[in-house]
């Protein structure tokens, strides 16, 4: 389990994620974080051997492209406030209107992709983009990323079971 991300944190959470929700289906998985320490600097041969040395069937990488920022309209909700009054024959209406939810909201979207691996090809044996998360914290992030990325995983029937 790799998550090519520069943030270490952002790195730990989504390793950690990912690997409990595949341990919850049955699948034994290991962060490369506590496995390879010093991966980021490992040359691709080293970083084979390393990988050779723990005996993995398989590589389950994440890579995620630059945030981006999106403005979204959400319904909204007001309240209408009103003070009848009479100027003669005529009627009239003194009041405001105040908002009080929705509106427009701006979110910084993450774009990304879950790519597996297995030991006896160098080719991609699967691949699943995630599109377009809003980005809610790490652990919202992570979270929805490996509910994702699992929940494709065994969809698509990756694992003998």
């Amino acid at each position: 389990m790799i998550a090519k991300v520069k943030d270490p944190i952002i790195r730990r959470k989504l390793e950690e994620a990912t690997v409990s929700k595949l341990k919850d289906k049955g699948i034994s998985a290991i962060p490369e974080y506590s496995s390879i320490p010093e991966a980021d600097s490992l040359s691709d041969d080293g970083f084979n051997r390393a990988t050779d040395s723990l005996q993995v069937d398989g590589l389950l990488v994440f890579t995620l492209e630059a945030p981006g920022r999106e403005f979204r309209t959400r319904p909204t909700f007001n309240l209408g406030i009103g003070i009848p009054f009479r100027l003669g024959i005529f009627g009239a209406v003194l009041g405001t209107n105040v908002p009080l939810a929705g509106g427009t909201r701006s979110y910084t979207m993450i774009n990304g992709n879950a790519e597996f691996y297995n030991r006896a090809s160098k080719s991609i044996q699967w691949s699943n983009p995630f599109g377009e998360i809003p980005d809610q914290g790490m652990e919202y992030l992570s979270e929805k990323i490996a509910r994702i990325t699992v929940r494709g995983m065994m969809k698509d029937r990756l694992f003998l079971r």
